[in-house]
């Protein structure tokens, strides 16, 4: 803190600290905390974050395609009530809205109404439901504090409503007020009556006859760019201690007692200190930012704020208007429409007129052209969007954007619990997410924020702001500063608390809501609980019997779905089974045998064996010619195509192979197995598998097929099915019947787990109904030789991007860009059936996927990076009409079945890394072999290094590949409040040339880290369940 000397009006002097605060993002809530403090730019500085290039948020205005206008596309205007708001943006910004008239057009044909014009055939229908309704609301109302936590779905379903009125009327209101979508039959009863019934948020009128029959007027905002805009050249008039920073992203933030540290790059060093921060952003971005820093408090709540995903269409196609929704298009027309699914009534999509809601897109009241916007919201159910009916050429502008989910659990697991986040470790939180989705709530947290810090409310005279900021917000003590303290309040001696007089009548004055919550001091919590005050004063023990039960079960999910560490097996032929095959060790044993010998003696407690296969395709006429590049890396003219597949390109199957002579391999074949050697194959897997049992080792087999003719085909574009006769074998006669043979008599009935397709996505999509009943029939008898016993697990493994390997799209440059190859993305054309696919999903026990994971900054790597593969995988997922949500709901759980650090820096298997950042830039490239015993080859020089990890000199990539499994550890240890490590069973870290970092395939000894073979045995002691017979307390 700097210190600033002010003049009192005894002429002396008094030391008087200037607080330096940071604000992480330029929405509305960040904005208006910086605002609010910078009126009182004598005792704070304020620096704001903001990753985007201006201010504002969601509150943006964008140019459409074609030039002609600018446009607000996601925030638009709100409600009278929104005083805060209004004055906030009048003050800072001089800005003032448009008053406009709010008529809604619901439905169409049988399924029509609105708040205008005569009865429809619907409300004529559903009146006694919607009599029946405002009854059920004042109940409601008056018991707030039970029906917070019932979904509206539920109540109405009880109260016996008819689903048409559900369907048809009341879930699409709530959609259109909160935006919810497809999550809007679970809002909480409470939030809705509040929308009709209290005076300070009422947006509509209840009508006992037809449900809604005023029109509402509401207000429109001139661009808000230009506002945003205003509003950051006010906090940066106050002087150069208050900067609004764009294009400044956050990347982490550090606490302590005495102070806070902010990273990001830009700042000058990277890095500044602060007295306190306030993230005024998503919730997920506030645990992404604190990472490792997150305490178990933050770790337990912020998760609890739940996200998806709406995409966001602008265009002037008034064909898809008029094909999908029934509204009056006159100049004083409807302003908003509703679409429900016909075929699905729980799924919504909304539009509004923009000419109708942006007065500067009228000239003289008329409209100068029709520009629309759809909404189509949550993109875990994208079956019944519409998007794609909407004409290309019409389309001005799209975006994705996310939003949180009004699910009557925000409210009832999160909202109760900001209080116990605020002003924790110097952190202060807001933002709409901290109560309800509206500008005004965001304006009010951050002026709330501002307030806990010192500044005084700013709008005290106006009684309709003041008594919506006054309602009842638990909180922490205000850091109002003496000589700035309001006249009415005085200094509590005893505690040094900011306190009002009592009343005349000898009670207490009037005091602010802010400043209570319960009976208890006025020092005691902070922030936005409108919806559940009257629970919290009548219910309090209640509230201590939730908070405590939700504690134990968050801490209960997270202690039972952590994810452990475990080995690979890698079995690249008969020579990895035989005993006798010459190697380092010069073992009897044979290779698979060493393997898991090594992992039994390091202490690891599961193994992933991966046997591999092989296919042969039709393939070229003629062999390759002598120039070949086999890594692909030249892939080019030259190589016609065939070669490399395309590296995307599926390829028919025309045999299998068990194995691959040296013959084979020159000779760019291999030979169709015989019957006994299928069986030589089997047995002396199932010596080895058993080997591992016998150990006490959990045991999943993942089985993959390589390329047959040594052309690099990759195995995610081959194109088979399962059960298919390919020469005198099936992929599943040939070598999923005889894992089952072994899964089944292996003498070990706990920890079995069978991955029947490794990386062979073009298959798994094509032939997805197959591959789900051969799942199912190799489940059942695997569980059927053990009855009684836990059921083994039969799963998939998928590629960690490029899911379908069933289209050519070409060597691309970036993820970016192969996600976009998606648009002409056709899967009935393709022969897919979606849905089957989806159902293979959910119907697997799980799905494991290859992780290498790519880390920009070694320096400064989060703990949520190591999901960033599952962030691609959902993205992917989309075009199939599902998600990692979805899939995981239905109880299957994730496997990052490979994963590693390869310290390489070429495709070839032969250049070491020179640096830290290439390593973890492309973890899956690394060194085939063994090292040489110069370490010319090594990256990690362990040549250097002794039997317990010390090493003769500092090597920057040994240091990065400790570091990254150490993060790794805490990331599967729940730290960082990522979304997706709970769901994470296991991590099985490759064991070939310099991946092996455990020293598991006697062929690549030398790679092993003993730093980081205990540190994987320390994190999997830490996450084994506890002995509940034992002794320990």
């Amino acid at each position: 803190s700097s210190i600033v000397l002010s003049a009192e009006p005894d002429s002396t002097f008094k030391m008087k600290t200037k607080k330096r605060v940071a604000i992480v993002g330029a929405g509305a809530a960040g904005m208006a905390c910086a605002w609010s403090l910078s009126l009182h730019h004598t005792r704070f500085e304020v620096t704001v974050f903001e990753a985007l290039e201006s201010a504002g948020g969601v509150a943006s205005t964008t140019m459409t395609a074609d030039g002609r206008d600018r446009i607000n596309d996601q925030v638009q205007g709100g409600a009278p009530s929104y005083r805060n708001n209004l004055l906030f943006f009048k003050q800072a910004a001089d800005a003032d809205p448009t008053d406009v008239h709010f008529k809604i057009a619901f439905g169409r044909g049988e399924t029509a109404w609105s708040n205008h014009g005569p009865p429809s055939p619907l409300v004529e229908r559903c009146s006694e439901d919607i009599k029946r309704f405002g009854r059920l609301l004042q109940r409601v109302h008056r018991h707030e504090w039970y029906y917070v936590f019932v979904p509206i779905h539920q109540l109405l379903e009880r109260q016996g409503f008819s689903q048409e009125f559900m369907d048809s009327m009341v879930f699409p209101l709530v959609a259109l007020f909160f935006g919810t979508g497809n999550q809007t039959p679970y809002v909480s009863a409470a939030v809705i009556s509040r929308v009709f019934l209290d005076p300070e948020l009422r947006l509509f009128e209840y009508d006992d006859s037809r449900l809604l029959s005023t029109v509402p007027t509401m207000f429109a905002f001139p661009p808000l760019g230009d506002i945003f805009a205003k509003i950051t050249e006010t906090i940066r008039s106050k002087g150069e201690s208050h900067r609004v920073l764009t294009s400044a992203p956050v990347v982490k933030v550090e606490r302590r007692r005495d102070g806070v540290s902010v990273f990001s790059p830009a700042l000058e060093g990277g890095v500044e200190e602060f007295d306190d921060v306030v993230f005024a952003c998503g919730a997920e971005q506030t645990l992404k930012i604190l990472g490792d820093d997150a305490s178990w408090r933050e770790r337990t709540f912020l998760p609890n704020v739940k996200y998806y995903n709406d995409l966001i269409v602008t265009h002037e196609d008034t064909s898809y208007m008029d094909e999908h929704y029934q509204f009056d298009r006159r100049d004083d027309g409807d302003m908003y429409m509703i679409r429900v699914d016909p075929n699905n009534p729980k799924l919504i999509e909304m539009s509004f007129n923009l000419t109708m809601y942006q007065p500067h897109l009228r000239d003289g009241g008329k409209a100068k052209r029709d520009i629309y916007q759809s909404i189509f919201l949550d993109d875990s159910d994208t079956s019944g969007w519409t998007n794609g009916r909407i004409r290309g050429e019409k389309i001005l502008y799209k975006r994705m954007t996310r939003q949180f989910a009004h699910r009557w659990q925000h409210f009832a697991f999160w909202v109760p619990f900001v209080r116990f986040l605020q002003g924790h470790r110097r952190t202060w939180h807001a933002g709409s997410q901290c109560l309800a989705n509206t500008h005004e709530i965001a304006v009010m947290t951050g002026l709330a924020a501002a307030d806990r810090l010192g500044a005084p409310y700013p709008f005290p005279e106006d009684k309709m702001a003041a008594g919506q900021y006054k309602t009842p917000v638990p909180h922490h003590p205000r850091r109002v500063l003496e000589d700035d303290a309001p006249a009415e309040l005085k200094c509590d001696d005893v505690q040094g608390r900011m306190r009002r007089p009592e009343s005349e009548e000898g009670g207490e004055g009037e005091r602010s809501t802010l400043w209570t919550l319960l009976d208890g001091p006025p020092d005691t919590f902070l922030i936005q609980d409108m919806t559940l005050f009257m629970y919290f004063r009548a219910y309090g023990l209640v509230l201590n019997g939730l908070l405590l039960s939700s504690l134990l079960v968050a801490r209960s999910v997270q202690t039972a779905s952590r994810g452990t560490f475990g080995g690979v097996v890698f079995i690249g032929g008969l020579w990895d089974l035989e005993r006798g095959v010459d190697g380092p060790l010069e073992s009897p044993l044979s290779r698979c045998e060493q393997a898991v010998d090594e992992a039994d003696r390091i202490g690891l407690t599961k193994l992933s064996f991966v046997p591999t296969v092989y296919w042969l395709d039709e393939g070229p006429s003629a062999p390759p010619t002598d120039d070949f590049d086999p890594s692909c890396d030249g892939f080019g003219e030259n190589l016609g195509g065939y070669y490399c597949y395309d590296r995307y390109r599926s390829t028919e199957v025309s045999h299998f192979c068990l194995v691959r002579t040296a013959e084979d391999i020159l000779n760019h074949t291999c030979q169709e197995p015989q019957e006994d050697a299928i069986r030589d194959w089997t047995l002396l897997l199932a010596r080895c598998i058993n080997r591992a049992v016998n150990q006490g080792i959990g045991i999943e087999v993942n089985l993959r097929v390589d390329d047959g003719r040594t052309l690099n085909g990759w195995r995610n574009t081959i194109l088979f099915s399962p059960t298919t006769l390919y020469g005198n074998y099936s992929y599943e006669t040939a070598f999923i019947d005889p894992l089952v043979e072994i899964l089944s008599s292996t003498e070990y009935a706990g920890d079995v787990s069978l991955t029947v397709a490794g990386e062979m996505g073009a298959s798994l999509v094509h032939y997805a109904k197959e591959w789900l009943d051969l799942v199912n029939r190799a489940r059942d008898s695997i569980g059927g030789a053990w009855p009684g016993s836990a059921p083994p697990s039969v799963g998939i493994h998928l590629n960690n991007n490029k899911v379908c390997g069933c289209h050519s799209v070409g060597f691309v440059g970036s993820y970016e860009e192969f996600i976009g190859s998606f648009e002409s993305f056709d899967p009935e054309a393709l022969g897919i059936d979606v849905d089957a696919f989806v159902d293979l999903l959910k119907g697997s026990d799980y799905v494991g996927i290859s992780a290498y994971v790519s880390i920009s900054d070694p320096e400064s790597v989060g703990a949520c990076e190591f999901e960033e593969l599952l962030t691609r995988l959902d993205d992917e997922l989309k075009f199939f009409n599902t998600s990692l949500a979805d899939i995981t709901s239905a109880g299957t759980r994730l496997v990052y079945s490979e994963t590693g650090i390869g310290g390489g820096a070429s495709q070839d298997g032969r250049t070491p890394a020179s640096s830290a950042v290439e390593a973890a830039r492309r973890p899956y490239w690394g060194i085939q072999g063994p090292p040489k015993k110069d370490g010319s080859n090594d990256p990690f020089r362990m040549d250097l290094c002794d039997a317990s990890g010390g090493c003769l000199d500092e090597n920057e990539i040994r240091a990065w590949r400790r570091t990254f499994y150490r993060a790794f550890s805490e990331y599967l240890s729940g730290q960082g409040g990522c979304q997706w490590s709970g769901y994470i069973d296991d991590v099985y870290l490759w064991a070939t040339g310099s991946w092996d970092v455990l020293g598991l395939y006697p062929p690549d000894l030398g790679w092993a880290d003993p730093a980081v073979v205990q540190l994987v045995v320390e994190h999997n002691a830490e996450m084994r369940p506890a002995d509940p017979f034992s002794s320990d307390e």
